[in-house]
C-alpha cells in the first residue's frame, strides 16, 4: 500500500494504491491527504472489494505508523509490514502499479469518453489495468 500524486487532480490528487499480491489486482482511491484518516477510507473501500488481508505491507509513512492505524488494523487481526526507510524497492510492486496507473491515467485525460472527474478517470485505468 502507497500513495503517488496526480497534481492535475487538484484537491484529490492523493491517490492511495493497494496491490493484492496475490492476483495483481490492483485497487486505488483518490483522496484529500496522507494522513491517518485518508489511510483508513482507502482501506475500508479495499477491503470492500478484495476483503480483509492478513498482511499489510507499507512504507514508514505517518499514516501508516500512526497510533490510529495500528488501532484500525488491530480491530481486523491484519499484520503489518513496513519497509527499510528511503529504500522503495523495498515496495517495488506498488512503485511499478504507480508508474502503470499513470500512464493509463494520461491516456484517459486525452479521450473525451468520460466526464473528469478524478474517480472516473482512476476507474476506466484500473477497469484498464485489471481486465
Amino acid at each position: 500500500m502507497d500513495v503517488t500524486h496526480v497534481p492535475e487532480f487538484g484537491k484529490q490528487k492523493y491517490i492511495h494504491v493497494i496491490i493484492d499480491t496475490f492476483s495483481g489486482f490492483i485497487v486505488a482511491t483518490p483522496q484529500t491527504g496522507e494522513a491517518t484518516k485518508h489511510v483508513i477510507a482507502h482501506c475500508l473501500k479495499c477491503f470492500s472489494i478484495l476483503g480483509i488481508p492478513k498482511v499489510i505491507k507499507t512504507d514508514n509513512g505517518l499514516g501508516y505508523t500512526s497510533q490510529t492505524f495500528q488501532k484500525f488494523r488491530a480491530k481486523f487481526t491484519i499484520q503489518h509490514k513496513t519497509g527499510i526507510p528511503y529504500n522503495p524497492q523495498g515496495q517495488g510492486i506498488v512503485e511499478r502499479a504507480h508508474g502503470t496507473l499513470k500512464v493509463q491515467i494520461e491516456k484517459i485525460k486525452k479521450g473525451e469518453l468520460y466526464p473528469r472527474s478524478p474517480s472516473n478517470i482512476i476507474n476506466h485505468a484500473l477497469f484498464i489495468i485489471n481486465f
